[in-house]
């Protein structure tokens, strides 16, 4: 519901691609939407890319896929 009320202020073709946007980054939610509907209208406020060149250890850091065993300890099944 509140990515529709995004039309109040943005024209629908660009909500459009806002969304397919999200999609593609799997970030499919209110956040992500605006997100992207940001880099679209604005795209000067986009950070370049941090180079990590001189920490290589960090360039996997987010890429891992999560250890859904976390989730069963928090509802308390082993």
């Amino acid at each position: 519901m509140r990515i529709l009320r995004l039309h109040e202020e943005h024209p629908a073709d660009l909500i459009a691609r806002a969304v397919e946007q999200a999609l593609a980054y799997g970030c499919a939610h209110l956040d992500g939407v605006k997100l992207c509907l940001r880099q679209l209208t604005d795209p000067e406020s986009l950070l370049p890319p941090i180079d990590l060149s001189a920490w290589p250890e960090l360039v996997a850091v987010g890429s891992q896929a999560p250890d859904l065993q976390c989730y069963d300890r928090l509802l308390g099944r082993r």
